[in-house]
């Protein structure tokens, strides 16, 4: 079984669409994106994107983020999790944490924050690092009201809230 295809997406109604992803938020604007994507990906690549996640990362990322509402954070995690790159995604929960632990400055923009957990991170615990440091962003390191006195990192982070 394959699962849902860009044949699936750029059928169905964008109503219908935005149910399916509710609980990533922002499914309003992200089912449009999600039926335009998927159109394209018909029209340019007959539904398979195995030739562009299949050439270097820095080709590959590029011709992803050709496609509409494509960016850095969504190439990188299509090309960790479906085409197995050595790539950190990084989402809001991971630059904040890398902001507050003062792994990069607080107005580092997305890749120097990649760069910098990636030179600190072994490849092959690439994956493993991305979705623990989602759910640390999300369960302790969160934005309003983070739970540092019981944090494990409390005795090295720099990072005192107000």
């Amino acid at each position: 079984m394959v699962g849902v295809t860009p044949l699936d997406v750029s059928t169905a109604d964008v109503a219908k669409i935005a149910e399916a992803i509710k609980p990533a938020g922002m499914y309003n604007i992200r089912s449009k994106t999600l039926k335009q994507v998927a159109t394209r990906v018909l029209e340019q690549y007959n539904g398979d994107l195995t030739t562009i996640v299949s050439k270097p990362y820095p080709e590959a990322r590029k011709a992803l983020m050709s496609l509409p509402g494509v960016g850095e954070k969504t190439a990188d995690v299509v090309l960790l999790f479906n085409a197995g790159k050595t790539v950190i995604p990084i989402d809001r929960h991971i630059a904040r944490i890398a902001k507050r632990l003062e792994l990069v400055p607080k107005n580092a923009p997305y890749d120097a924050i990649r760069l910098a957990l990636e030179e600190v991170t072994p490849p092959q615990n690439y994956l493993d690092a991305h979705i623990k440091l989602i759910q640390f962003g999300r369960d302790t390191c969160r934005a309003q009201n983070p739970k540092c006195i019981q944090c494990i990192l409390n005795d090295i982070c720099p990072y005192h809230p107000q």
